[in-house]
């Protein structure tokens, strides 16, 4: 399934749900159809979809509860799952609030869920390309920030170095020292300025 087009896994114990959906997407998507949760985990040691199309109401295990288990696993818990439901009056807030991102009333339109589909991966890819620019510019900020106590660590010991350091002409430490930390903040504004 490496032709450059998304993978999309859907999950149900219909088999003519599984047909009807791989029919409508396989122009688009890879399509996996796998009958249950189990056969799910098992396509997930292998493959990580784009999405999942994940039935409610199944046999031995139903989407709620493959749900919990994706999203403790490791592997696919960042996967978009859009929960697919023949019941009409569906509360919807049950299904956001189990992490689903989205349902799909059963029998579904073609173009409403291509429609989908897209979005949430849409949505998915631009999270994950925040996340790593969020990551980037935290490294940036840890090695800036790195850096700046490096920098005062320095100054300190150079000052307290300075001030330690006597000479032999009576009156003058003072004046040299002011000198010294003149020319070195005077060096530190300039680089600092420049970077």
């Amino acid at each position: 399934m490496s032709n450059g087009r998304d993978t999309i896994v859907m999950v149900d114990d219909n088999i003519t749900n599984l047909t009807v959906a791989r029919n409508n997407l396989a122009e688009q998507f890879n399509v996996a159809t796998v009958p249950s949760g189990e056969k799910l985990f098992q396509i997930l040691e292998k493959v990580t979809p784009a999405l999942i199309l994940l039935d409610i109401e199944m046999p031995e295990m139903n989407g709620y509860e493959v749900l919990k288990i994706l999203k403790n696993g490791e592997k696919a818990a960042h996967v978009p799952v859009i929960f697919l439901t023949a019941t009409v009056n569906f509360k919807s807030e049950i299904v956001l609030n189990s992490g689903a991102v989205d349902y799909i009333t059963k029998p579904f339109e073609r173009e409403t869920l291509i429609k989908r589909i897209d979005l949430h991966i849409l949505f998915e890819r631009q999270k994950q390309e925040w996340l790593k620019q969020n990551l980037a510019l935290k490294s940036e900020a840890d090695k800036k920030t790195a850096a700046v106590s490096e920098l005062q660590n320095a100054i300190l010991k150079t000052i307290a170095e300075l001030i330690e350091c006597r000479d032999d002409v009576p009156g003058k430490h003072i004046e040299k020292t002011q000198h010294y930390l003149r020319l070195l903040a005077s060096f530190l504004c300039h680089n600092t300025s420049e970077s």
